[in-house]
């Protein structure tokens, strides 16, 4: 088996099955699972990227965990854990919550599909939302495959490097602070990114490199004088006690303010999750952190607030997924932007191109029925 096989999933229309569910939901449905496979090619080309960002290096861990289920027959373990859990991974709730979103955007003007299977679709993505704010099960899928990572995996997906050595071992915090600093000073010195990519991709570098401190901080049961080592070691970037716990309480108001159906029970374990990591900062080793540095950390997040980039704002559909909602009628020419998609995207899946062809057919015919059924009627 080729490692990273879980990046070039297949999507097989099969033309007897379509022809005895002739109907416009059967085919929504087999544009939802395109968006969906598709998603799925865009998760892996994050982890191959090389771009810090804590959603690549969870992904790079979930494909890891299938990976080792299916190499390893000791491991089936693993698999097991994914097949109970499997809306709970970020691969899947991710991949669901994208192409729903997606195709609503897509049909929802269009009168083609009705009110109802819009509602039952948009009430699905909520759900999906809410699964992809469960970081303490990403963090027992972190804790699971740990024991079993090797130079292999690192190199089958590459975004685990962010966490750990080469060799297998995981990164100290120390290691982790130099190297949140080196890709800082990269990021700011990088010309070929526009601020509004620079500013994007250094909240997202500093959010995950913040969860893996803060985790190796605890794993490593540090001392306060090797805290304030590695407070002063952050220097000039900023207070890095301040830093982590700033970060932590603004995933506890965006869980706060969430719109998704969040049950109380889980509200206030998710609460709890955040609020320990907020526990291991405060009081011993938050001395020293002036008015002013909080003045001036707050004049940042109104900023970022202000400009829609703040930590609190959900990430919307990445920008080549947008589309002008005055097409959003036009199936063929939507279903052409897919297949161009692909080509735009570092990794080429061939058996897209003859199913997605079979789709803008399949669309152009159903079009054509369903407006002759409409007059029998």
């Amino acid at each position: 088996m080729e490692n990273g096989q879980y990046a070039a999933t297949n999507i097989v229309l099969n033309d007897a099955v379509f022809e005895r569910n002739r109907s416009i939901s059967f085919l929504a449905n087999q544009v939802i699972t395109l968006f969906h496979e598709l998603q799925h090619a865009r998760q892996i080309t994050m982890v191959r990227s090389g771009n810090s960002n804590k959603d690549s290096l969870q992904y790079a861990r979930e494909f890891a965990l299938l990976e080792l289920a299916n190499q390893n027959e000791n491991l089936g373990f693993l698999g097991d854990f994914y097949n109970k859990n499997h809306d709970l991974f970020k691969i899947e709730n991710n991949a669901n919550s994208t192409s729903i979103a997606k195709f609503i955007e897509m049909i929802q003007n269009s009168g083609v599909i009705s009110e109802e299977y819009i509602e039952a679709k948009s009430n699905l993505y909520k759900t999906n939302m809410k699964y992809s704010l469960n970081a303490e099960f990403e963090e027992q899928i972190d804790e699971m495959i740990a024991p079993y990572i090797s130079c292999e995996l690192i190199k089958a997906y590459p975004a685990l490097q962010k966490e750990y050595n080469m060799d297998g071992t995981r990164k100290t915090a120390r290691q982790l602070v130099t190297d949140l600093k080196t890709e800082l000073d990269r990021l700011l010195s990088n010309q070929d990114l526009d601020e509004y990519s620079k500013r994007e991709q250094t909240r997202d570098c500093k959010e995950m490199y913040y969860e893996l401190i803060i985790n190796a901080i605890n794993r490593e049961n540090m001392s306060l004088s090797e805290r304030t080592e590695l407070n002063d070691e952050y220097g000039s970037y900023g207070n890095l006690s301040l830093d982590i716990q700033n970060y932590f309480e603004s995933q506890i108001k965006k869980i706060s303010e969430a719109q998704y159906p969040l049950s109380s029970q889980e509200r206030v374990k998710i609460l709890k999750y955040y609020e320990g990591k907020i526990d291991l900062l405060k009081d011993e080793w938050s001395f020293g952190v002036t008015e002013e540095e909080q003045q001036k950390v707050q004049e940042e997040m109104s900023t970022l607030e202000h400009e829609g980039n703040d930590y609190n704002h959900p990430k919307g559909t990445p920008r080549k997924f947008e589309t002008n909602p005055d097409t959003s009628t036009k199936w063929i020419s939507e279903i052409d932007g897919i297949y161009k998609l692909i080509y735009c995207s570092d990794i080429t899946l061939p058996e897209y191109n003859d199913e997605i062809k079979k789709v803008k057919n399949q669309v152009r015919d159903i079009t054509v029925t369903r407006g002759e059924e409409q007059e029998r009627h």
